[in-house]
């Protein structure tokens, strides 16, 4: 292939000038799937179909109002591309699908954050998808904070569940042709594998969404908890409650004895 050479052979060129949606954008990427041929913009997405040969490509879709704030939010998953918009995560997919509706996104539950840390004018972004664990990493640079979305499967919302991931120090990701995820930081190269943070233990925090029981017109209070705990054997389990959007939350201390068991938390403390 002879990048500078644009004339005879399978060769050629195509004007976005006239096929933007909204008249005018700035090609920030360009992907391909299922024999398409897909530009990226800022605010919007061109599709050619046919895309095997210059020759043969020809305008099939665009969608305005949706576009890629970084060629390396672009992860292929054998089935779809996903890429980060300037309103969350999103399906390519999906998008061309709803673009006549309200588009949903696949990081809902964490939109407002990632759209504040949009704001950043100069983020480097670095992705990677993971087929082995089925995940999606998206790291921005600068701010030093990593998503790692869960693809198996997704909410009643649409979106993906997601973890946030504080100071890793990550720069970059590479995944080889035999599976192994590897990850460049400010350490240096690893490899992701096991279950440490660099060799030492690591907290995990989960906070779940104001719970209304099916009911939110009923006033209610704790009595009892059964949460269900794999793994984990001999480590110490802090679970914390709250009432009407409050933070001024109650705490009990379990230790997990059992690889898996079932936990009754009793009513303690609480008003």
């Amino acid at each position: 292939m002879i990048g500078h050479d644009w004339l005879g052979g399978t060769s050629g060129s195509i004007n976005l000038a006239k096929v933007w949606p909204d008249g005018h954008d700035e090609i920030v990427a360009l992907s391909a799937h299922n024999n398409h041929l897909i530009i990226f913009g800022k605010r919007s997405i061109v599709v050619y179909e046919g895309a095997d040969s210059p020759a043969t490509m020809a305008l099939s879709d665009t969608v305005a109002g949706v576009g890629c704030v970084g060629r390396d939010t672009i992860q292929h998953t054998g089935v779809d591309v996903i890429f980060l918009s300037y309103t969350g995560l999103k399906s390519f997919g999906r998008t061309i699908q709803e673009k006549s509706m309200p588009l949903s996104s696949l990081s809902n539950t964490i939109t407002t954050d990632i759209i504040q840390l949009l704001r950043e004018e100069n983020e480097v972004f670095q992705s990677v998808y993971h087929p082995e664990e089925n995940f999606y990493l998206l790291t921005f640079v600068n701010q030093d904070i990593t998503y790692c979305f869960d693809l198996r499967g997704t909410l009643e919302n649409g979106s993906y569940r997601v973890t946030r991931w504080p100071g890793t120090g990550f720069t970059c990701y590479e995944r080889k042709g035999d599976g192994t995820l590897l990850i460049g930081s400010l350490l240096g190269v690893g490899e992701y594998s096991g279950f440490l943070d660099n060799g030492s233990s690591y907290g995990f925090k989960y906070y779940s969404p104001e719970l209304s029981f099916g009911d939110p017109s009923k006033l209610k209070f704790l009595k009892k908890l059964r949460p269900t705990v794999v793994g984990g054997s001999g480590l110490n389990v802090f679970l914390k409650w709250d009432y009407d959007f409050g933070y001024s939350y109650n705490t009990a201390v379990l230790t997990l004895k059992n690889e898996a068991k079932r936990l009754n938390l009793e009513k303690v403390n609480t008003p």
